[in-house]
């Protein structure tokens, strides 16, 4: 009977990716090696770092048996930069 994973802590993906924008929409597509080593070909909620900043959200498939995760100001600004001000 196979075992079920669920909530178990699964071995770190890491990888180097570009950041991409589309129309107004910044995100990271996941490598091809890196999004075969994911449980599903559907949404999987991840634990990330990126550039040293922990968070959680969800890697999105792209439709070609892919992922990418959609990207917000929090992390994607370069290391060491001021968060961004909206203004008033």
């Amino acid at each position: 009977m196979p075992s079920d994973s669920r909530g178990a802590e699964s071995a770190p993906i890491r990888f180097e990716a570009e950041l991409s924008t589309i129309d107004d929409t910044s995100l990271v597509r996941l490598p091809e090696a890196a999004s075969e080593q994911l449980p599903s070909r559907g949404q999987v909620a991840v634990h990330a770092t990126i550039d040293g900043h922990p968070f959680e959200t969800v890697v999105e498939p792209d439709g070609r048996r892919g992922h990418w995760v959609r990207s917000t100001a929090t992390y994607s600004r370069p290391p060491g930069s001021a968060p961004e001000t909206p203004p008033s």
